[in-house]
C-alpha cells in the first residue's frame, strides 16, 4: 500500500470522523444537495483573518475597522462526497448550521484546492440582510 493509498484509506476513518475531527452537514452547491457529509469547519484565528476596512479614510484610502474582523473559515471534505466537484472562487456555498438543523448559513467561496481527494476550501461568509 503506498503513502497516497494509506491516506485514501484514512479519511473517512480519521480526519473525517464524526465521532473525532468532523461534524454530518448538509452543503449545497452548484444546484447539488449533498446531505449528512461529513465535513470539518475550521475557524481562522483573528490574528489570521482580514480585517474590516472602511473606504475613503486613513493614509492608504482604507480605515480598518478596529476589532471587527472578516468571518472566514476553512472547509475540509472530501471531494467525492461532494459530487466530484471542487467549489469555484467567487460562487456561493451553503453549509447547514447543525446536523439535521434546516437552517443554513451561506459563504463566499475565497480559495479552493484539493490534495489526494480532500478538499481545502477558504470561505467567507455572506452577510445577511
Amino acid at each position: 500500500m503506498t503513502f497516497k493509498d494509506s491516506i485514501a484509506a484514512d479519511m473517512h476513518s480519521v480526519f473525517l470522523n464524526p465521532d473525532e475531527f468532523s461534524e454530518r452537514r448538509t452543503v449545497l452547491y452548484d444546484g447539488a444537495a449533498c446531505a449528512d457529509i461529513p465535513v470539518s469547519l475550521q475557524a481562522f484565528s483573528e490574528s489570521d483573518r482580514e480585517r474590516v476596512t472602511a473606504s475613503g479614510s486613513g493614509r492608504s484610502g482604507s480605515d480598518s475597522a478596529s476589532g471587527l474582523h472578516q468571518n472566514t473559515v476553512m472547509l475540509y471534505c472530501a471531494r467525492k462526497d461532494l459530487g466530484g466537484r471542487t467549489p469555484a472562487p467567487n460562487k456561493t456555498i451553503k453549509i447547514s448550521t447543525a446536523e439535521g438543523s434546516g437552517r443554513f448559513r451561506e459563504y463566499y467561496v475565497v480559495s479552493s484546492g484539493c490534495e489526494m481527494g480532500m478538499l481545502q476550501v477558504e470561505l467567507r461568509a455572506v452577510r445577511s440582510k
